[in-house]
């Protein structure tokens, strides 16, 4: 009769227990500092969820003017840039329409009268080098000038004035 062997499991073999994970003793600081960050992740989603709101109801103001507008861009602009003025927190805006290279101003937001005056009685004209609508038309791409003050078209209006009639 054979005999049965104990069969031994050294120690290096056992599976081991994984012990239980230490507690992480937290000071008063230390739960401040967790809480701010948690505080300012809360504050930065409220943020974004703010803004994502704000997107999607001037996308609606702006659908909506459209399929009342019959065709008629003007209506159409004027919402684009009162949504535009609001979401970007500026003080007004200008839209400009490129025909053939020269612009026209099509619309305008909270923009101060003697600017608009000026604009509207411009007719078409060529943007100055370097200016926002300059950049606009070199790049085809939306600008925002966060102090148009500091640009160089500004600083130099000699450079916007002219109109079409006297460049030729």
């Amino acid at each position: 009769m054979a005999k049965r062997r104990k069969r031994r499991i050294s120690a290096a073999a056992r599976p081991r227990r994984r012990p239980a994970a230490p507690r992480v003793r937290q000071t008063s600081g230390t739960k401040k500092t967790t809480l701010a960050l948690l505080e300012r992740e809360l504050d930065a989603a409220r943020r974004q969820l703010r803004e994502a709101l704000e997107q999607q109801t001037a996308t609606s103001e702006v659908l909506r003017v459209i399929s009342n507008s019959a065709g008629e861009l003007e209506p159409v602009f004027q919402a684009l840039m009162s949504n535009a003025v609001r979401l970007c927190e500026a003080k007004f805006g200008v839209l400009y329409q490129n025909e053939g290279g020269r612009f026209r101003m099509a619309a305008a937001h909270d923009v101060p009268p003697p600017f608009a005056l000026a604009r509207s009685r411009r007719g078409l004209f060529h943007p100055a080098p370097g200016s926002p609508v300059d950049q606009v038309m070199k790049t085809r791409r939306t600008v925002q000038i966060a102090d148009v003050a500091a640009t160089r078209a500004y600083a130099e209006p000699h450079l916007t004035q002219r109109t079409d009639a006297q460049r030729e």
